[in-house]
C-alpha cells in the first residue's frame, strides 16, 4: 500500500511542477485500474442452494454459520413483529438477522475484476459480508477464505424448515417459503 501512496504522492509533485504528462503516466503504468464491465448476476434458488450446501452453510469470509434462506423467511411468515422483512431490505424495516445470517453467493474474484461466472468462483457469504465486499478481491481487503463447513455438522436448519412447513402447510401461501421448499425438497431428491 505504501508503494501506491508513493506513486501517487510522485503524482501530485509532477502536478506541482507542471509535467501534466508524466504524472498521467506514472499512474497509468504504475497504478493501474482495468475494469471489466460485466452485467448484473443473480442465482436461482436451486443454484444457490448447491452453493449453500457445498460450503455446508458457511460463510466462506468470516467462518461463521449461516442459516437455510427458508428459515428467516418462515420466521417472518409466521413471526412479523419480531422479524421484519422488507422485500428490498430496507435496513430499518429488515430484521438484522437478514444481513448477518441469510446466505447469498459472492464471485471470491469479482466478475467486474475478471472472475469467470462457476461454481469455483462461487462462494457462500452472508449479505452483510457479500455487501462489504462488493468488487474487491480478497487480497485488498486483508480477507481469505475459510473451508466449508461439514453438512452432518450444521444444515443451516434447513431439515428443521422442511419438516415445519411439513406441519405447517400454510406457510406454503407464502412465494419465498413455497419456493425454498420447493428447491430443499428437490435438492434433497437428487443428492
Amino acid at each position: 500500500m505504501a508503494d501506491r501512496i508513493d506513486l501517487v504522492s510522485l503524482a501530485c509533485t509532477l502536478l506541482d511542477e507542471g509535467d501534466v504528462q508524466g504524472a498521467a503516466s506514472l499512474l497509468l503504468e504504475g497504478y493501474r485500474s482495468e475494469r471489466v464491465e460485466s452485467g448484473p448476476r443473480t442465482f436461482s434458488a436451486t443454484e444457490g442452494l448447491s452453493v449453500f450446501r457445498r460450503d455446508g452453510f458457511v460463510d466462506r469470509y468470516s467462518g461463521g454459520r449461516l442459516l437455510f434462506p427458508g428459515v428467516l423467511r418462515a420466521l417472518s411468515a409466521q413471526l412479523p413483529g419480531a422479524i421484519q422483512y422488507h422485500p428490498s431490505l430496507k435496513p430499518a424495516q429488515t430484521h438484522l438477522a437478514y444481513w448477518e445470517l441469510f446466505p447469498v453467493v459472492d464471485h471470491v474474484q469479482p466478475l467486474s475484476r475478471g472472475g469467470i461466472d462457476r461454481p469455483e468462483n462461487w462462494a457462500t457469504t452472508s449479505m452483510l459480508r457479500g455487501t462489504a465486499k462488493g468488487s474487491w478481491t480478497l487480497e485488498e481487503l486483508g480477507w481469505h477464505l475459510h473451508p466449508p463447513g461439514d453438512l452432518l455438522e450444521w444444515d443451516g436448519l434447513q431439515g428443521w424448515f422442511v419438516s415445519h412447513v411439513d406441519r405447517t402447510p400454510k406457510l406454503l401461501e407464502n412465494r419465498a417459503v413455497r419456493g425454498w421448499y420447493q428447491a430443499a425438497v428437490a435438492g434433497a431428491v437428487q443428492r
